[in-house]
Parts: C-alpha cells; structure tokens; sequence
C-alpha cells in the first residue's frame, strides 16, 4: 500500500482502492472501493493497470480492469481525484457477455468511529430523513425472502460526526447502509444495488452501469478515539476434532493439544449413522488423553435421540451445541428454534445445553434467543474481502459481536468454529475442516482473536490438524495461546 497525504487529508492506496482516510488524525473513511460479486456473493477480483498523478495538491488515478464472474468478462473503468477540499471516484462497467450478479458498483466503507454519528439522507423521490448510523450491531432482518437494509435508500448522505460534517453525493443508483459488523468486519457499508431489487440481476452483452459518489467536509475533525476493547478474561480455547478416522490426529498429537490447554469439540449429525459412528470413536480418543469435550449435535425434533445420549454418555461432554441438522442461512433453520431446543431439554435431562446458528452473527442476530441457556454460532472473517489488511481490521469488530450477542443472551458465550471459508449450510456436522485455514488466516489475527472475545466462555479455534503435528505445536497453535513456539 502506498501512502497519500495532501495536507491535512492522509490515505492509503491499494491497487484502486482508497484505504483509511484520514482527515487531520481522524478517519473519516475505512475504505472506499468498487466491487463486483457473483450469484454466491463472493467478491471476483480484477485485472489491474492504473495510472497516478500528484501535483498541484491534487492526487488523481486512472484505472482498467476486468473481472470475470462466471467466466463472462466485465470491463471496469473508473478514476479518483483527491483533494484538500473532497474526494470524487467515478466507475463505468461494460458486459463483455451476457453476465449474472448479485452486486455492481461502488462501495463506502465507514469506520466505526462514527458508530452512533447522527445522519440525514435524502430518498431516491426527494424526501429527507434524519437517523443516526446504529451504536450497537444492527441486525439485518429478512423479509418476504430478502434482506432489510440498516438505511436508505439513498442518494445523498450527511454524516455529522462531532464537529466535522461529511456529505456524500451518488449517482447512477440508489445506495443503501448495512451493518458489516454482523459479519465481523469493523464498518458500516453504503453499497448499490438495493437489496430490494430480485436478485441475480442480469446484464445482455452491451450493457452499461455507472456510477460516481463525491464526498466534501465541513468543520474541524474532532481527536481520534481508542476503538471498543473487550472486557473479561480469555475464553477457553477448543480445537474442532474431525469426526473421521481418517483424519484425526494421532493420541500423542491430541495430547500434546491437551497439554498445552485446547479441549476438543466434536461435531455429530445423529440421525447420520456413518457420522455417529465416527464421532463415537474420536470421541473415545478424547477421552483416552483427559480432554474437556464440547459437542455440537446436528439434530431435529424428529432426530434419534437415543443415539444423541449414547454419544453423550461417551463424551461427557462440559457443554453440548443443539442446531439444525439442515441449517441454510436465510431460513428458519439458520438458528436453534423453541421447537428443537424443547425437545433436546426434553430428551437430554441433566446436560448442558446452548443453542445458536453455524453462521456468523447476522444469521443470530434475527433470532428471539431468551429460549436458549447459552449461544453458539462462527466467526469468518474472510466474509467480504481476502486480504490480510481487512483480515486484521475484524479484531476491531469482535468486542462489538460480543456486545450484540449479550444483548440477545444473558447465558454463555461460545464462539468459533474460526472459518477460512465462509458456511454455505448443506455440509455442516460432516465437512472435515481444510488445514489450510492455518495458512490463509494471519498468525497475528489468530494471537487477537482471543483478546477480542474476552468475556466468552470458550472459543472453538481451529482443526486440530491445524494445530498439531508429529507431537509439537504449530505457530498457529501458539499465536492463540499467546506464546512464542520452541
């Protein structure tokens, strides 16, 4: 990333993305880019050749790219111009082919200084509205079939934040604001395309968008603030233990994991007897080198529950996670209903029982959870980018998951599974976790995650394979313990 700074004004660029801009010491934008996602809403990168000018106290970039979601290419030309007095990117697409999305265009991340800041906006048919951008995490419902959005529409946005008044002008579509902390990135984000269009949205070979925001400022930045810091001790640490024989760690290996502090959770579909019986038998070299067990129980009212207090029995578990065998995000099921936490409270006497979602917090958060004793759900933080930068920056958000789940919850706090990959639903309770989370997340990000979720219970980190091999701790192992590797 480069650095910028045109008086008072300092940024970073990174390919043709604007990155914590700052205004006198305050930042005033996280990042401010242009995206492309496909039908699974996975972000598809571009080509990049750019050109940059800096003189006269003006910044200015040009950029091409082209993106290929689906194999069908989208050609991308945009420009930014950068000043002591504003800021302006302007983007144009053009189908190359016939293209499916989910999303185009241009997207403002902002920071969560200016959590609780008073907005006005002005609505597509001219009328103007005064809200405020959410202080805690704001939940994104969904309703007939879609998501709600936190704001908007909009095409004109006012954020005052102490003495600076920031305004935002768009054009080319309607803009709206949703809470990215539901998925543990640390902003909010005004994006186009309305949620409320139908989705995938089509482009015939020809076809055109574009777009331009520009942002001026009024007013004196007020002194940057400490971000939200967690509160409470370090959770217990878990690693997920693959329930298949053939990918289990060795007893010496699961020992060594025992040694340093990780208990083992197992994860079990009950009415799936090839998975039962696997689980059965990690869960019996668990207990063979002393681990405190947790056990997530994929399961439905109708499940075999004589099979769920078998493993039980086996496990002793110290606490065990009741979801959906059939979880899908955006359904019902996304979360542990009245109707299925009653019956494993019914059927499993005497245990200790939670509750919660496979998924992130967004999933959770559309939930009444006062039914549950205590919460589960996952922590991804490569939902919307992939880049150690924005990897790094969700640890800012985890003290704000952990204050949103309080809210819902007054029971235990269980985070984790930590997710390389974000969950689509169908695999969950059977999928072996990919050793190379170890690889794709940070050393550091893992060494903060347990400081960021200070006051949980436990956290599940990752899989044991991660964090074990031939008898010896991993740096990952011990980025989250905290500790340097021998």
């Amino acid at each position: 990333m480069k650095e910028v700074r045109i008086g008072d004004l300092e940024f970073f660029l990174d390919g043709a993305d604007l990155r914590y801009v700052r205004l006198g010491g305050r930042e005033i934008i996280r990042r401010l880019h242009v995206a492309v996602r496909d039908l699974s809403w996975a972000t598809i990168p571009g080509k990049l050749s750019r050109e940059i000018s800096d003189d006269d106290g003006t910044f200015r970039l040009t950029w091409a790219s082209n993106h290929l979601p689906f194999g069908v290419p989208v050609a991308c030309t945009g420009s930014i111009e950068v000043s002591e007095s504003g800021l302006a990117l302007a983007v144009h697409y053009r189908a190359l082919g016939p293209v499916v999305y989910n999303r185009i265009g241009i997207c403002v991340l902002h920071p969560l200084v200016q959590a609780g800041c008073p907005v006005e906006f002005e609505t597509p048919e001219g009328h103007h509205i005064s809200d405020s951008f959410p202080v805690s995490v704001a939940p994104q419902p969904v309703v007939d079939g879609g998501p709600i959005p936190t704001l908007g529409p909009y095409r004109r946005l006012t954020v005052k934040d102490e003495e600076l008044t920031l305004t935002y002008e768009f054009e080319g579509d309607d803009f709206e604001l949703e809470d990215h902390r539901n998925w543990t990135d640390a902003s909010l984000k005004t994006y186009s395309t309305p949620l409320a269009l139908p989705r995938p949205r089509h482009l015939r070979k020809g076809d055109e968008i574009a777009q331009r925001v520009t942002l001026s400022w009024e007013g004196t930045p007020s002194p940057a603030q400490p971000p939200m810091a967690a509160k409470g001790v370090r959770p217990k640490l878990f690693a997920l233990l693959a329930a298949s024989p053939d990918d289990v760690p060795t007893t010496t290996d699961l020992g060594a994991l025992v040694d340093a502090g990780f208990g083992l959770r197992v994860q079990v579909r009950i009415d799936d007897a090839d998975s039962l019986a696997d689980a059965q038998f990690v869960v019996s070299l668990a207990r063979q080198v002393n681990a405190r067990v947790q056990l997530c129980l994929m399961a439905e009212e109708s499940s075999d529950w004589e099979a769920a207090r078998s493993i039980i029995r086996i496990a002793e578990p110290e606490v065990v996670f009741v979801m959906h065998a059939g979880a899908v995000s955006g359904a019902p099921n996304e979360c542990t209903d009245v109707g299925l936490m009653g019956r494993a409270t019914r059927e499993l006497p005497g245990v200790n029982l939670a509750g919660g979602t496979p998924f992130n917090l967004c999933e959770l958060q559309r939930h009444d959870l006062r039914h549950l004793p205590a919460v589960c759900f996952s922590i991804c933080p490569r939902v919307h980018a992939y880049d150690d930068a924005s990897i790094m920056e969700t640890l800012e958000a985890l003290p704000h998951v952990l204050q949103a789940v309080r809210k819902l919850n007054d029971g235990d706090i269980h985070a984790g599974p930590l997710l390389a990959e974000e969950r689509t639903g169908s695999s969950i309770g059977t999928e072996s976790m990919s050793p190379r989370g170890a690889d794709i997340l940070p050393l550091e990000w893992l060494a903060g995650v347990p400081n960021g979720l200070a006051g949980a219970t436990s956290l599940c980190t990752l899989d044991a394979r991660q964090l074990v091999q031939d008898g010896h701790l991993t740096r990952a192992a011990c980025s989250l313990l905290g500790r340097q590797c021998d």
